[in-house]
């Protein structure tokens, strides 16, 4: 295998995670964690700073 072909493999198979995760993150089954876990920074976890 020549290092083109190998580098061409390697970006398509990136570009192809990066668009699973970003339908991942896009699904609505993700969304209830995700609505969790944006109220974490304004929870009041008892710590007086």
């Amino acid at each position: 295998m020549e290092l083109t072909t190998f580098q061409i493999v390697w970006t398509v198979l990136s570009f192809v995670v990066f668009m699973a995760i970003l339908f991942w993150a896009c699904s609505k089954r993700a969304r209830p964690g995700f609505d969790s876990a944006e109220r974490l920074p304004f929870e009041d976890d008892g710590a007086n700073l």
